[in-house]
């Protein structure tokens, strides 16, 4: 729990047991937790991050959350952490994403998981969002279809029509 300067309470972690708590109010149950103060020096930010460290380790989360952590605080990945299962993979993987890219994944345009085969396929991250904007439009059905889609878009040549129009965009025209 995070207490603010003013004294209220934020939960980082435990939501779900607080609301198993409130179904069982008539049984008076108690919850344990750790408070961390503002005024002992503890920032929102700070907290959560150490909410999610405890989430990523056991493997629990959403893929995006964790994405978005690793991408806010990558201090807190460590030996801790399960880095080989996959689900830390492609969390780690999503968070090498573009900006734009990213908030593309974050706002449904593809899949998460289509997100992070993204930024392990394609090394330029000012491909990331046409990448992104080109699968959307393929809408694969599969991760095999995506992948397969991702290595035909990064192959595929571009134009002169294309070639120009980003050369306008940059100012080089």
């Amino acid at each position: 729990v995070y207490e603010t300067a003013d004294g209220r309470l934020i939960i980082a972690d435990g939501h779900q047991r607080l609301g198993l708590a409130r179904l069982l109010a008539d049984q008076d149950p108690q919850l344990q937790g750790f408070v961390f103060r503002e005024k002992d020096g503890w920032s929102a930010g700070d907290v959560r991050a150490l909410a999610a460290k405890k989430n990523l380790q056991e493997g629990t989360g959403d893929l995006i959350d964790a994405a978005r952590v690793i991408r806010e605080r990558p201090d807190i990945v460590d030996d801790r952490m399960p880095l080989g299962t996959e689900f830390m993979r492609q969390a780690r993987a999503l968070a090498r994403l573009s900006d734009h890219a990213f908030g593309q994944v974050v706002g449904g345009v593809i899949d998460p998981k289509h997100g992070a085969m993204i930024a392990d396929l394609v090394g330029d991250k000012t491909q990331h969002a046409a990448v992104v904007d080109e699968l959307a439009r393929l809408d694969p059905k599969s991760d095999r279809e995506a992948r397969l889609a991702i290595g035909e878009v990064i192959r595929a040549p571009i134009t002169m029509d294309e070639l120009e129009e980003l050369l306008v965009e940059f100012g080089i025209l």
